[in-house]
């Protein structure tokens, strides 16, 4: 009767650290007005104006999607002195303010147009700008190499513990991925990484001056496998 196998099991793991491919800004129109339809024509105008801006970048800008449209009434006051009572309804006349608020996602591939395009989009009364978020591509072949790097690691260590017991790796038994985490990086220059810093204006300037700088993105990768392994 044939001896049975010994098995090794072991975990290999990997970090890759590489540079962003994109990141994403939330760009955000809002506007106020005494009525819908007054709104809606400003806010169409800002929201347009706005667009023209980042349509100048299109060849950096991968996506732009609107993500959030809404109209809505913001409040109702009673007006001050001087104003009718309403005799029907017993109680003063009310005036009425809408807001109104358009977000556009974009994802920018090109990083070299942030600090112009984000101070033309920041311009007072233009939009206001979140973000940015720095991230990879769905489809990245940096998942693919951490993968790879963990599974190398799995045979590396062992091969290491075969050794240790006189033998060598026979056969893979089984091979499961763990799975993917992604965690960002700050660049060892700005603790407050990818972060926009705005320079102080003076009389006469353009755009504000701002500095983005990417932060790195770490792929951790795990494996667990089982091999046999010959006698020592």
């Amino acid at each position: 009767m044939a001896p049975e196998a010994t098995v090794v099991s072991v975990r290999g793991e990997t970090a890759v650290e590489v540079k962003p491919e994109i990141v994403t800004l939330l760009i955000a129109v809002t506007a106020r007005a005494p009525g819908r339809h007054e709104l809606t024509d400003i806010i169409s105008v800002r929201n347009a104006e706005c667009l023209a801006v980042v349509r100048c970048y299109a060849d950096a800008i991968e996506k732009i999607q609107t993500s959030r449209l809404s109209v809505a009434l913001e409040h109702s006051a009673a007006r001050e002195h001087g104003a009718a009572p309403d005799h029907g309804a017993g109680r003063p006349e009310e005036s009425r303010l809408y807001c109104g608020l358009v977000r556009n996602r974009l994802t920018v591939s090109e990083f070299s147009v942030l600090s112009e395009m984000v101070g033309r989009l920041a311009a007072p009364g233009l939009a206001t700008v979140d973000g940015p978020w720095w991230q990879l591509r769905p489809d990245s072949p940096v998942y693919r190499q951490a993968r790879a790097a963990a599974a190398r690691e799995a045979v590396t260590r062992a091969t290491q513990y075969a050794e240790a017991l006189g033998g060598r790796l026979t056969r893979l038994l089984e091979l499961a991925d763990v799975g993917l985490s992604i965690e960002s990086r700050p660049p060892v220059r700005a603790r407050a990484a990818g972060r926009a810093r705005r320079e102080p204006l003076r009389p006469g300037d353009g755009p504000p001056a701002i500095d983005f700088e990417p932060q790195a993105q770490i792929v951790h990768a795990a494996v667990q496998a089982r091999f046999t392994m010959s006698a020592g």
